[in-house]
């Protein structure tokens, strides 16, 4: 969620670095290791290596099931073979379905992402998604008991710590077995299938301004520029290699060379589960929707300190300038100001937090780009 910020491109000058807006992307689906948990399973059984063999193992499957149990938010794959291939949708896929389909919301913090659905000719069928906060991981279960759903899952594909840490309690509440995935593994791979196989999956962040700003003020963060969201085509060759930014509780810099070849670089404490917990203590939001949606209305000048609130103005150095509504300081303002806590607007407080977070994330993933010279950079998570 980037909220109207650019991520920054470079810091030196535009020969020291390939990295371009276009080539900074982040990846929409928020479960691409949830497909790559039914990938990796299909390729088990099979004992192939080829992902072309592991497409038609599931093409063959009428319903595969994949989850992701975070350390905050926990994901729910879904794969339907599309109707009229193959078999006729049996009696229990039908059940299935009908109780995914007529929801959008589950308990107090579920949700069918229906946003995120797609279909795919390479795996002959439609892919659906559901999240829930994973402190209501007991309440999910018992949503599954009460839907009957159970009696027709009889294997889930799992990644993420809490197929290990809920493995037992999945168990003994449904009898359901989890096929644990490697979770960086399934990622590399599920992230490489949306990226080759899947349109629009993947967008840049590119300046929606009329005019085209000076060459100095594009590798800065600036919030006032308006900013458009760019599909990007899936890449069949010429893909690898790029960093991947996996943003969860914590984050991960990945560098990828193939979808079966990877390495973790470097990562940061400061994810979403930093922004959710510090969300939740300075504002008293209950879940991370309603988190994103306080930010969505707030305003950041309200808290931050920026470069004008320092010189009156914008900063010209030798070679550059520091535009005036650059954030200087994130809550700045705070330092400053004679207000109590409490007059602060808390949409302000929220954003603010956001953007404080992504900021970092960001910079982690472009300052790892110019140390490995590797410069496509994906951000992946929710």
């Amino acid at each position: 969620e980037y909220m109207g910020t650019q991520v920054p491109m470079s810091t030196a000058g535009p020969e020291s670095s390939g990295v371009t807006l276009a080539s900074v992307a982040a990846v929409v689906c928020a479960s691409a290791a949830l497909f790559a948990t039914m990938v990796g399973r299909a390729l088990r059984r099979r004992g192939d290596t080829a992902d072309a063999r592991a497409m038609r193992r599931l093409s063959g499957a009428h319903t595969f099931f994949g989850l992701d149990i975070g350390g905050t938010l926990s994901k729910i794959a879904f794969f339907c073979r599309e109707e009229g291939v193959g078999q006729p949708l049996t009696e229990r896929v039908r059940k299935v379905l009908s109780y995914i389909e007529a929801k959008d919301r589950y308990g107090e913090t579920g949700r069918h992402d229906r946003y995120l659905s797609f279909t795919s000719p390479a795996i002959g069928g439609s892919l659906h998604f559901i999240h829930f906060e994973t402190r209501h991981v007991t309440n999910a279960l018992q949503t599954i008991h009460e839907g009957a759903l159970a009696p027709y899952i009889d294997v889930v594909g799992a990644t993420g710590g809490g197929a290990h840490l809920y493995a037992e309690l999945i168990h003994s509440s449904l009898g359901v077995a989890l096929h644990k995935v490697d979770e960086m593994t399934s990622l590399v791979r599920g992230i490489t299938f949306l990226l080759t196989h899947v349109d629009d999956e993947a967008f840049c962040v590119e300046d929606a301004s009329e005019s085209e700003p000076p060459p100095e003020l594009r590798l800065l963060l600036e919030l006032s520029r308006p900013t458009r969201l760019v599909p990007l085509a899936p890449e069949p060759g010429g893909l690898f290699p790029f960093i991947l930014v996996n943003i969860g509780s914590g984050v991960s810099v990945l560098r990828v060379d193939s979808p079966t070849q990877y390495s973790r670089i470097t990562g940061t404490a400061l994810g979403g589960a930093t922004f959710l917990g510090l969300c939740k203590a300075l504002t008293g939001v209950s879940s991370f929707e309603a988190a994103l949606a306080l930010a969505s209305s707030g305003d950041v000048t309200g808290v931050n300190m920026t470069v004008k609130d320092i010189y009156g103005g914008d900063y010209v150095g030798d070679g550059f300038v520091l535009p005036e509504n650059l954030t200087a300081s994130c809550f700045g303002k705070l330092v400053r100001s004679e207000r109590p806590f409490e007059d602060f607007a808390k949409a302000d407080i929220a954003l603010a937090l956001l953007l404080m977070i992504t900021q970092n994330v960001a910079h982690v993933g472009y300052q790892t780009s110019l140390r490995v010279g590797v410069h496509k950079i994906y951000f992946a998570g929710s």
